[in-house]
């Protein structure tokens, strides 16, 4: 059995081995193998990469954001360890990314008393989502 796919050893105080060494080593070194990783049917594994990713939703990668978009239509997909989920909503605050929106709707219909925080995030983010949606095509998209 892989390490990564022993649940007993996921709860380390909040790291592990593997989330030392990512976040001892250059910033994207990884992030491409946590990618891989974070779309395994083993909770325990997609759930060592989805911790190793939010400690680098900070870099802006939209790729980590996009990995991580099941955990906005499901809080079931990967454990949330400090508060991670609302740390994902809150990087699309900054991060354009009009496919999060039915993920943020879904978060919206959540009991209020369970995720607020989570639920202002999302809000936020749609607002974001809907204020890039109405804003003309740039230029430079369009190769002018």
């Amino acid at each position: 059995m892989s390490l990564l796919a022993d649940p007993t050893l996921a709860d380390l105080g909040g790291y592990t081995g593997l989330t030392t060494l990512i976040l001892v080593s250059p910033e994207d070194k990884y992030i491409g193998k946590m990618l891989e990783l974070v779309k395994s049917d083993n909770p325990a594994v997609r759930g060592a990469a989805v911790r190793n990713l939010i400690t680098r939703l900070q870099t802006g990668n939209p790729e980590i954001v996009k990995a991580l978009l099941p955990w906005l239509d499901d809080p079931k997909w990967a454990l949330d360890t400090a508060g991670s989920r609302a740390t994902l909503v809150r990087s699309l605050e900054i991060i354009e990314m009009p496919e999060a929106v039915p993920g943020l709707v879904k978060i919206l219909d959540e009991k209020a008393s369970r995720n607020q925080m989570q639920q202002y995030y999302a809000a936020n983010a749609m607002a974001n989502a809907a204020k890039a949606a109405a804003r003309p095509p740039s230029r430079a998209a369009h190769g002018d």
